[in-house]
């Protein structure tokens, strides 16, 4: 499985060098240089696990780190704190009490650094198998109701057919993943070997009527399906 990492550091060098070992172990990354930047990121993507810089330039790694746990959709997500200063018993305290999981010092040594991230990612799955999906997913002017299956972009409702609303669905909890046909069929039909690959087709061409401004975030991947960029 693909897991999402969002890195966060205005420092360029340790954020390639973050990148450089996650993807090596084959997870997305997802990049921001500052605190705000990485709450929209999130919000949108939904990371499994998240890589944030004590120090940013607009906000501490630790009040971002309080956003983080404010958010209904985010708080269960896990966060390794990381830091090119000394970090004091009392600073490591504080940030255990705004939710922090895991410190590592900078610079990186790439085993120790893989093998945290692991663990979170470890730690997460469990704790996820048993937790309540969220009631409401949003992706830019795109909210769901899970609970109500009501689906509004721009503040206007959609009317959307069972199938095309679990498509929908799919594609927001696999954000950034090439999705070929047989998955997509698959997510909507419980005997995929009898259903035709132009249906997924045509309910997507559906979908994006319906979803309006949203409809271009549904990308075309030539010769494999689709993806939500």
């Amino acid at each position: 499985m693909t897991y999402r990492i969002l890195l966060v550091d205005d420092d360029l060098s340790s954020q390639e060098i973050a990148e450089t070992i996650l993807e090596s172990k084959g997870h997305a990354t997802i990049v921001a240089k500052n605190a705000r930047e990485a709450l929209d990121l999130a919000r949108q993507h939904i990371p499994h696990c998240a890589v944030v810089d004590w120090v940013l330039g607009d906000v501490s790694g630790i009040e971002l780190l309080a956003s983080f746990k404010r958010d209904a959709d985010l708080k269960a997500m896990p966060v390794l704190l990381v830091s090119a200063r000394h970090m004091r018993p009392e600073d490591m305290a504080q940030a255990i009490e705004q939710g922090a999981d895991d410190f590592l010092a900078k610079p990186y040594n790439p085993l120790i650094f893989g093998a945290k991230i692991h663990a979170l990612l470890r730690r997460a799955f469990w704790q996820n198998a048993e937790r309540t999906p969220p009631q409401t997913l949003r992706f830019q002017n795109m909210v769901i109701n899970q609970t109500a299956r009501r689906v509004t972009v721009d503040n206007k409702p959609v009317d959307l057919t069972y199938t095309e609303y679990e498509l929908l669905l799919f594609f927001l909890n696999h954000r950034g993943e090439a999705l070929d046909r047989p998955t997509l069929l698959s997510a909507i039909s419980a005997r995929p070997d009898q259903v035709f690959h132009q249906v997924i087709d045509k309910h997507i061409e559906n979908l994006r009527k319906k979803i309006g401004s949203m409809a271009k975030h549904i990308e075309t991947v030539r010769n494999v399906g689709y993806r939500l960029v």
